[in-house]
């Protein structure tokens, strides 16, 4: 039965008369007390506002045109259906389907402002829906849009545990669907355009997804896009912790498709044209990621792949804190796999195509792992550190491992780790270091290995040449190399390098490069021992292994080797071990065994369990230390057989004697001081003055270290090292000190009581930085001083002025090529008074410094080395005058000038805390004058609001007759001898340039002066600031 309702709820048989008559219907006419018959009112009519049409029970609405106007409606209820009705909703109309009521095949238009809902179990069965803008469908309870056939321009929702069914639904530019809740897409088809979101734990089924250009499709909160076909040509987002589920994802070229938050691909399958990107603390799960040449696959943030499994054939790309995870990637012809950043490899396993580059360059952190790597393709370190092999997997590269990369850089290293086998086939040329950590790092080809890299296998790994000759460039570790029957070529980079684990095999070693490789370990391999060049230093064993020393080749050693001929060097030091030759040993032409001695003569140096054969080779000895010589002998070479004797025996020690001496089954070497004078290998005053002295010690530390030079100049850098010759230069240093002080006073003198008048303050920062070349006997001096003086002057008349100063100075005095240093503390007084008469002008005054000096030196003769250090005082002063005559010039003013000095440095007697090199100096003076003639121009310009300029200029020449300066030393209880230091030269250019402005009684200003000569090279630059008052 149909029932119309009116809006008050009364069925038609029970509504009220139109009005009825009440007390409030009759009103008193104001201003009596009498009412009007009656009147009608609002309350007397019963408002309607709309329309309810309800089908109820089975009903149907069968064919009906139904249309909601404004406050209408039409409900379905219980099992009623709408049939194949028309239904119009227009603004303010509503259509309701609950309990089990059906849409049947109906057809509806649902315009804005209105709305159709569906709840219980009520379906959209198969009815054809148009939702306008404006419009509104909701899902709620468990209803589901059946088969329906909807055309959205507005909004629909699927609520609780509603689905979609096999809805087809056309979802239009500015329209929404959403799914919350658990509400399912079923099997149902949205064709995209719009808006459509999956959130709370929503489900899109098993839906086919069609999200178009310029769409939205979202999955947030904890929904999942299951086992939904989508194909994106939009924008497809997962986002908090939403999933792919196990749905199929096309991304087409225009489509973006983003992870974020702990979102993930679940098991998805993704093809991907476009860019997908992982961000946040999302993952790839274990999706199965087709990604194409248009692709991209971006990772960001702390993303990961997770274990997903990737064909790569455009850009994958890892950046932020991003993990490739345990991952599978194969990268495809012209496709990259990229990581920057901190990124990080995991255990994934990449494989690299022909044509397919894998990219660590842009790694910031300077290290990253990877599982495994693989494949024909290219691998791009950069300056990045790689380390292969976490996931235990073995793999072969056939490719190339290189520097350089999208990043740049250059010096990429190699680390195997994990238990597995990475074999290289290809043409490696990373120049960083290979470190094989764990497991096995094996050649595929010849020549694989990269010749310039530096290779350390620890201890349980293995380098495995397998049968493949290989060069590197140098070996150290602990672990084990397997050469099988190829030869390992090592020392390529001329690096020093030590291996203490074991070589086996048949092959053989090389040892090329200026380097030197130890081998300290038990080897074993059979095949032939080569020393192109550089030094091979066994100190283990290579007994099964003969070694051939070429000519640029060194073996040396106290270790085991097999059967040796030396056609370069065989050198041993006493070291207190032998080298022991398990076979025979000869000399070829040119051969040279080089012996290095030292205090402690021990067991033969080099035993031959065979015939040593020294036809045609050299006897070169030289020390490694000093030694006493009385009764020394040293055993330098044992066999079972001694054929021949050296052809010669030289060495470079001057002071030193050889006798050597056969045997049937040795070779003896004994050595003894000859008659050479020390002093004949100097060259200087000074070398000769420290040579006479110890070798007038006859004994000692010192004494036994110069007669074990190396030769005559290692002995005169003994001499030169002992001699203390600072302590005279020091005189030098502080007497130029002085003379720069000097220059500040007579300056100050000189200025003008016209320019400045009256009582004065002033004061002077000076910074002053000179070398004192060598004069061929001492060495350079180095000098960098810093200090103020200042003063207070006034004039006593028209023509006298009169002033004092004080100043304080540091100086730090360096002679690098003795390894002597020294700090001065200098306090300075002086009193200074000029005149002017006419033209004519005068200076003088007098200087004194008190200096506190503290020195350290580093002494050195041959392998005897020492330290030392005093703390002295020294006195230094000047007397001086100076006379110039003033020429005026327009604006200009010439005076030419000339100045006398007369100075000194006065040093008290110390001893040097130390060893056997401290060294005892007396007293010491030094003395002189010094003259200086020269021209001086200055102007003065006046500018705006009283301030005046000055400029000047100086040059002159400086004579100086003081004399060397020198210092009666003596060492270790040796006799007293003088040593020189660097002097004041004799004949030096002065120049000077200066500015400052003068404002009434103040001035300022700043001034260079220089000192150049062969030997001097001094600067000094100094503020000045002047009040008169």
């Amino acid at each position: 039965m149909l029932v119309a309702i009116a809006a008050s709820g009364l069925s038609s048989s029970a509504q009220e008369a139109p009005f009825a008559i009440t007390p409030s219907d009759v009103a008193q006419a104001p201003g009596t007390d009498t009412a009007e018959p009656f009147s009608i009112t609002s309350s007397d009519v019963a408002a309607t506002s709309g329309r309810q049409l309800v089908y109820q029970g089975t009903e149907s609405a069968g064919d009906a045109a139904i249309t909601n106007n404004e406050g209408d409606s039409v409900d379905f209820v219980d099992h009623s259906t709408a049939a194949q009705a028309t239904i119009v909703n227009n603004s303010g109309g509503t259509a309701s389907f609950s309990d089990h009521a059906s849409a049947g095949s109906a057809f509806m238009t649902n315009n804005s402002g209105s709305s159709i809902s569906f709840s219980g179990e009520a379906t959209a069965a198969g009815a054809n829906i148009t939702n306008n803008g404006g419009g509104t469908i909701t899902f709620s309870d468990t209803s589901d849009a059946g088969n329906a056939a909807v055309a959205n321009n507005g909004d629909i929702s699927f609520r609780d545990s509603t689905s979609a069914n096999q809805a087809n639904i056309v979802n239009n530019a500015g329209a929404n669907v959403t799914f919350t809740d658990q509400a399912n897409g079923g099997t149902g088809q949205i064709t995209n355009n719009g808006a459509v979101a999956f959130s709370g734990d929503a489900s899109a089924g098993q839906m086919l997804l069609i999200n178009n250009e310029g769409a939205t499709l979202d999955f947030s909160g904890n929904s999942t896009a299951d086992a939904a076909a989508v194909t994106n040509n939009g924008q497809l987002g997962f986002a908090d912790s939403a999933t792919a589920g196990t749905s199929s994802i096309v991304n087409n070229e225009s489509g973006v498709v983003v992870f974020s938050g702990t979102s993930t691909a679940g098991s998805s399958f993704i093809a991907n044209s476009g860019k997908t990107s992982f961000e946040g603390n999302s993952t790839a799960g274990s999706a199965e990621i087709v990604n194409n040449a248009t692709g991209t696959v971006a990772l960001s943030g702390n993303a990961t792949l997770g274990s997903a499994s990737v064909n790569n054939g455009g850009d994958v790309v890892f950046s932020g804190n991003a993990s490739a995870g345990s991952a599978s990637i194969v990268t495809g012809p012209e496709g990259r796999t990229i990581f920057t950043g901190n990124s990080d490899g995991g255990t994934a396993a990449l494989e690299a195509d022909a044509g397919a580059v894998v990219d660590f360059s842009g790694v910031t952190d300077g290290a990253i792992s990877i599982g495994s790597i693989k494949g024909p393709g290219t691998f791009y370190l950069g300056g990045v550190v790689l380390s292969v092999g976490g996931n235990n997997l073995s793999t072969t590269v056939d490719g190339a491992i290189v520097d350089g990369g999208i990043s740049g850089g250059k010096g990429g290293a190699l680390t195997k780790v994990g238990t597995g086998t990475l074999t290289l086939s290809g043409a490696n040329t990373y120049t960083g270091a290979t470190t094989v950590k764990n497991g096995v790092l094996q050649a595929g080809a010849a020549n694989t290995f990269s010749a310039a890299s530096a290779v350390t296998i620890d201890s349980g790994a293995k380098l495995d040449l397998a049968g493949f000759d290989q060069s590197i460039g140098s070996l150290s570790g602990a672990g084990t190399v397997d050469l099988a029957t190829a030869r390992l070529t090592t020392g390529v980079n001329g690096k020093d390098s030590s291996f203490s684990g074991s070589i086996g095999g048949t092959g053989g070693l090389t040892k090329t490069g200026a380097g030197t490789q130890e081998l300290t370990g038990v080897s074993t391999y059979s095949g032939l021992t080569e020393i192109e060049a550089g030094i091979l230093k066994v100190n283990g064993s290579i007994a099964q292994s003969s070694v051939l020393v070429d000519s640029d080749g060194t073996l040396s050693g106290h270790g085991t080797v097999g059967s040796t001929t030396v056609a370069g060097t065989l050198s041993r030091q006493n070291d207190g071990g032998t080298l022991a030759v398990q076979g025979d040993l000869s000399f070829s032409q040119g051969g040279v065994y080089s012996v290095k001695v030292d205090s402690t003569p021990s067991a033969a140096l080099v035993t031959v369990a065979g015939t040593a054969t020294l036809t045609g080779g050299s006897l070169i000895v030289s020390p490694i230390g000093g030694f006493s010589l009385e009764g020394t002998t040293f055993h330098i070479l044992s066999a079972t057989e001694v054929v021949g004797t050296f052809d010669t025996v030289t060495t470079s020690m001057p002071f030193i004697d050889l006798g050597v001496i056969y045997s049937g089954t040795g070779v003896d070497l004994n050595v003894a001081r000859n008659g050479k004078a020390f002093a004949s290998s100097a060259r200087t005053d000074n070398q000769r003055a420290v040579a006479d002295a110890v070798e007038g010690l006859g004994s000692g530390m010192i004494y036994d270290a110069v007669v074990a030079s190396a030769s005559d100049a290692a002995a005169r850098a003994s001499f030169d090292s002992l001699s203390g010759e600072i302590y005279p230069s020091l005189a030098t240093a502080g007497i130029e000190t002085d003379t720069m002080l000097r220059g500040i006073l007579i300056e100050r003198a000189l200025e003008q009581p016209a320019d400045v008048g009256g009582n004065g303050l002033w004061g002077r920062p000076y910074r002053l930085n000179a070398t004192l070349l060598s004069n061929g006997n001492a060495a350079d001096v180095n000098q960098r001083t810093w200090g103020v003086i200042g003063g207070a002057d006034g004039d006593i008349d028209d023509i006298w002025k009169l002033g004092v100063a004080a100043g304080y100075g540091r100086s730090n005095i360096d002679v690098p090529d003795r390894a002597s240093s020294a700090k001065i503390d200098t306090l300075s007084l002086a009193a200074y008074a000029s005149w002017e008469a006419a033209r004519w002008r005068g200076a003088f005054g007098a200087l004194y410094s008190w200096h506190d000096i503290s020195a350290n030196r580093f002494v050195t003769a041959g392998t005897f080395e020492d330290a030392t250090d005093v703390n002295y005082r020294a006195r230094s002063g000047q007397i001086f005058g100076q006379v110039d005559y003033r020429v005026a010039i327009s604006n200009w003013i010439l005076d030419p000038f000339l100045n006398v000095a007369y100075a000194r440095w006065d040093a008290d007697g110390f001893s040097e805390h130390g060893g056997d090199a401290a060294l005892t100096a007396r007293s010491s003076s030094v003395d002189g004058l010094v003259g200086t003639a020269g021209l001086r121009v200055g102007t003065e310009v006046a500018l705006d609001h009283g301030v005046a300029a000055r400029l000047g200029a100086t040059a002159g020449w400086r004579l100086s007759s003081i004399g060397d300066s020198e210092t009666l030393m003596s060492i270790a209880g040796s006799d007293p001898f003088f040593i020189g230091g660097v002097p004041v030269e004799r004949s030096v250019a002065v120049l000077g340039l200066e500015a400052g402005l003068v404002y009434r009684n103040t001035s300022f200003g700043l001034a260079y002066t220089g000192l150049l000569g062969s030997r001097t090279r001094q600067h000094t630059i100094q503020g000045a600031l002047s009040i008169r008052f």
